[in-house]
């Protein structure tokens, strides 16, 4: 018995399976999720062409890309609006965000704006 103080052997292999059951459980959940169909296309953004490489993120309103400029062959986040054009209030929304964006863009704590377009019912911003 410890004075709780020092972890026991016992205890100490306990905890190591339960981290490696629960990092084997992770591997097999990305291992097994659908390609996002954005991933492996290429997209004009402004002066860019950058090509999806993977999924970092979604949710609601949008989906966060790690793409690929090809010219420079550099790594950029792109986010992908999930708004309807024909959707004048969302649109709205997505613009005023866009001009914020591009107002504080020399900000140190704001992510650099690249760029922004519309592309097929969806919105897309270009950032570091």
């Amino acid at each position: 018995e410890t004075d709780g103080s020092i972890m026991s052997g016992r205890m100490f292999s306990r905890i190591k399976k339960a981290v490696g059951q629960a990092v084997s459980s992770v591997e097999e959940a990305v291992s097994s999720t659908e390609v996002d169909p954005a991933v492996g296309h290429t997209f004009e953004v402004e002066k860019y062409t950058v090509e999806v490489e993977k999924l970092l993120a979604q949710g609601g309103f949008a989906n966060v890309y790690l793409a690929r400029d090809q010219a420079s062959e550099k790594r950029y986040a792109l986010k992908k609006i999930l708004v309807q054009i024909n959707d004048k209030e969302e649109q709205r929304c997505t613009d005023m965000e866009i001009k914020i964006m591009r107002k504080f863009q020399k900000s140190p704590n704001i992510v650099t704006l690249f760029g922004a377009t519309s592309h097929k019912n969806r919105e897309g911003n270009f950032m570091e």
